[in-house]
């Protein structure tokens, strides 16, 4: 009667452990690897800051190109490789409970093109991941109006007017605001 009070309960705590070790596994953290290399020759390219915008987490490739990321809970976030000289890249992974992703990059040299992307989120977001509508400017097109103020640049794109009189006229009125309520920073 003792050994079979002895074995049940060697059995039930056998089994406890197994389903604790089980739901582990599933709950796990995840890892991402890869390789950013030269798309024209295939060389790696070192001294890439790899960064999980949703995470803010940052690594640096090696000589060989290679990056890794530890210890990522479960999820889909967005991946940018950046390197000076080279337009950002970004992709989508998902990471599984326990397991590894590898995501590799080939970076193209491009001509010389800068996008900013203001949002009020208050965390840097990637412009096909913002909900709101998002509108962009070209230095180009701001060129091509040949136009004397930022209001008079930004007039025609959704929410935004130009302010026609009494002080700082011209400037720029977003959705409504203006005055103190609006920032303004030109470079």
């Amino acid at each position: 009667m003792f050994q079979k009070a002895i074995f049940g309960i060697t059995v039930s705590l056998a089994f406890i452990l197994a389903s604790s070790a089980i739901a582990g596994a599933q709950t796990g953290a995840g890892a991402l690897n890869g390789t950013i290399t030269y798309a024209t020759n295939g060389n790696p390219l070192h001294n890439v800051v790899v960064t999980i915008t949703q995470l803010r987490r940052t690594a640096e490739t090696d000589e060989q190109g290679k990056y890794s990321f530890d210890n990522l809970p479960p999820g889909t976030y967005t991946v940018l490789a950046h390197n000076e000289g080279f337009p950002d890249v970004a992709q989508k992974f998902t990471v599984t409970a326990g397991g590894t992703a590898t995501l590799d990059f080939a970076m193209q040299l491009t001509g010389v093109r800068e996008q900013v992307t203001v949002t009020a989120t208050g965390s840097e977001q990637a412009t096909f991941d913002a909900v709101e509508s998002v509108s962009t400017v070209a230095s180009t097109q701001i060129l091509e109006q040949a136009t004397s103020s930022l209001g008079e640049a930004l007039e025609k794109q959704t929410g935004v007017a130009k302010r026609s009189f009494g002080p700082g006229s011209s400037r720029p009125v977003v959705r409504g605001f203006d005055g103190d309520r609006v920032l303004v920073l030109e470079d």
